[in-house]
């Protein structure tokens, strides 16, 4: 959230998010595979995703909720081969709290 205040600070016009992806021939590769990294479930990252929508500005638009690394090269999480899947979640999960995009704007410092 604190990422969030400091982005709409400098003043832009858009936002491309997506989750952090384990790749093969990285550091964090190694990590995941001994298990000292574990990546987001899709759950969370939905609801993290949901969270933000509802505190960013409704002026701003998202040109990226979610993405993938290239299949050759993606080790985790599975669930980023599953695009749809994901954006489908994040609308069904702001729907059940009875949110939109902006709906929480300003409540930034009280979260």
């Amino acid at each position: 959230r604190v990422t969030l205040e400091r982005v709409l600070a400098e003043g832009v016009d858009g936002l491309k998010i997506h989750p952090l992806h384990v790749v093969k021939g990285t550091a964090l590769a190694n990590d995941w595979r001994r298990g000292e990294y574990t990546p987001l479930t899709r759950e969370a990252y939905i609801r993290q995703v949901a969270d933000l929508v509802e505190r960013t500005p409704a002026e701003i638009v998202f040109h990226r909720l979610t993405g993938t690394a290239g299949e050759s090269i993606l080790l985790a999480p599975d669930w980023c081969r599953e695009k749809w899947r994901v954006l489908n979640g994040i609308t069904a999960e702001l729907y059940r709290r009875g949110s939109r995009q902006g709906r929480l704007h300003g409540s930034l410092a009280h979260a």
